[in-house]
């Protein structure tokens, strides 16, 4: 079995431990007609997020500009994106999306609004794509720099997002509402990536 093919399936483990990871708690939000103990914030990060991933995932994979624009920069070689990083993205968006769905319809009783960390970091790193956009609109910059701009905003968010979820926990002194089995195949996850990585 050759590299691309070990490579292709760790991919295809990861896309599928991860992407079930989104599940149980949709689940669960559905069955205690609630969201109680589920932090708004880390699922509106997960939104914003993934966007992020997915437009960058996209448009490597799919766009001949920005391909000939990474070639440009890295002395011809083809960057690293697979379909299945394409799909994860755009799974993972729409079912965080569905989760935020949830949020706004089982609303009663649930108090948490987003928290002024969020707004802000929302804010500026809107602003900053924005000048991102100006740059290359007006002749200046290129498109790759501005993925290259998202892909930091979704590693920044991946560092930060469960911090809310961890702080409603502890102020709450239960973790009920949050399904543990996230972190279980979220983990599956970071174990096949490692894989890939130094296969």
């Amino acid at each position: 079995m050759d590299y691309a093919t070990v490579s292709s399936l760790i991919g295809w483990t990861y896309f599928l431990a991860w992407s079930i990871s989104f599940y149980p708690q949709v689940i669960l939000n559905y069955k205690r007609k609630s969201v109680q103990g589920l932090s708004t914030d880390f699922v509106v990060y997960n939104i914003y997020g993934f966007t992020c991933y997915s437009l960058y995932n996209c448009a490597f994979y799919w766009s001949p500009e920005i391909r000939k624009e990474y070639r440009d920069r890295n002395h011809g070689r083809d960057n690293l994106v697979q379909v299945n990083d394409v799909f994860f993205g755009l799974h993972a968006l729409i079912i965080s999306t569905v989760t935020l769905v949830q949020i706004l319809y089982y609303k009663v009783g649930f108090e948490q609004k987003p928290s002024r960390v969020l707004k802000v970091f929302t804010a500026v790193t809107f602003v900053l794509a924005g000048g991102f956009l100006l740059s290359i609109l007006s002749g200046w910059g290129m498109w790759i720099d501005l993925l290259y701009f998202l892909s930091y905003v979704k590693l920044t968010i991946s560092i930060i997002k469960y911090c809310p979820q961890v702080y409603l926990n502890w102020k709450s002194k239960s973790t009920v509402g949050w399904s543990i089995h996230n972190i279980i195949l979220v983990r599956s996850y970071y174990h096949q990536l490692f894989l890939q990585e130094h296969l």
